[in-house]
């Protein structure tokens, strides 16, 4: 049987080998992924987190097939729940006037889900990149 992960070896970001793990979590089922029935065989991947020496990026040190993380039913969108869309607003209020944005500004969303944040943001006169 192939395996639905793969363990990282390298940094997500400098691809440097200077990895150290912080905590294993063990084996745990992968998520976002519904069961009709308690019986049934469970996807499950060994979760841990490492930071990398150079960049000091904390990252999660194992891959799962995208494939299975992310069918056609894919169970989550963050603009599909009022209150994570209440707080993305509040989010980007606060960011806003802590920091004076402007049309030099640019704000930039890493894992953006369904790009519910920049949405809010494009009636702004900001630049922005997810």
């Amino acid at each position: 049987m192939l395996s639905i992960y793969q363990i990282r070896s390298c940094c997500r970001s400098c691809s440097s080998h200077s990895l150290v793990k912080i905590h294993d979590f063990g084996v745990l089922p992968i998520a976002d992924k519904l069961m009709s029935d308690l019986e049934s065989n469970i996807p499950s991947s060994p979760l841990s987190v490492s930071i990398c020496i150079s960049c000091h990026l904390f990252q999660i040190n194992e891959d799962v097939d995208p494939n299975l993380l992310f069918k056609k039913n894919y169970p989550y969108f963050s603009s599909s729940i009022p209150e994570v869309k209440a707080h993305f607003q509040e989010l980007y209020l606060n960011i806003a006037q802590s920091f004076q944005l402007g049309s030099k500004d640019l704000i930039i969303e890493i894992a953006g889900n369904d790009g519910v944040f920049l949405e809010l943001c494009q009636t702004q006169n900001v630049n922005l990149l997810n």
